[in-house]
């Protein structure tokens, strides 16, 4: 189902999509990093694999895709938009940010509080990827065993749901984007 999200007076409304299974026991705000708007297949894919397992998602454009721009909003736009998403969300509900556009981003942390919503991320870097990727690629850390397959983005959705129902021989799957 198409949905509107009122950023603000001064920014105004962007497109949601809500799926929402009638088992939903849960709901995600799932929201998009740079370069990819709320429709890609990565997005839509995780959106049925959750919708699968009874949970529900709402993914939103951010103002500069929603207009066809290809560069970043500002952070204030940014902000604004992350904001309206939480308080889009019930009571108990969960807010995961895939990727980031901005150093930092505000959140109506009051409301997150009394309404019990939970927050979570998707990156899990401190800012150690070139000091991780020198010692890989000297070889000092080897990482081969670690990488159980390596498949194209739009496959995503296929190898979440094997690693989801933990097949056996699966630890790490590298999804490359098409060229």
């Amino acid at each position: 189902m198409t949905v509107q999200i009122d950023v603000g007076s001064s920014i105004g409304k962007v497109s949601g999509i809500l799926l929402r299974p009638t088992d939903a026991w849960a709901g995600y705000v799932l929201a998009h990093g740079a370069g990819a708007g709320m429709r890609h297949r990565f997005m839509e894919g995780i959106a049925q694999a959750l919708s699968r397992r009874g949970i529900a998602t709402l993914r939103y454009q951010f103002p500069y895709v929603e207009s066809g721009g290809k560069r970043p909003d500002p952070s204030a736009v940014l902000e604004a938009t992350v904001r309206a998403a939480v308080l889009a969300v019930r009571k108990g509900g969960s807010v995961t940010l895939i990727g980031n556009l901005a150093k930092d981003v505000s959140l109506p942390l009051q409301a997150v509080v009394t309404r019990q919503i939970r927050l979570q991320g998707s990156c899990a870097s401190s800012g150690e990827y070139p000091d991780c990727l020198e010692l890989i690629a000297s070889g000092k850390v080897k990482v081969d065993r670690l990488i159980s397959a390596t498949a194209p983005l739009e496959e995503g959705p296929r190898w979440f749901d094997r690693l989801h129902r933990r097949e056996p021989g699966l630890l790490k799957v590298l999804l490359k984007p098409n060229p």
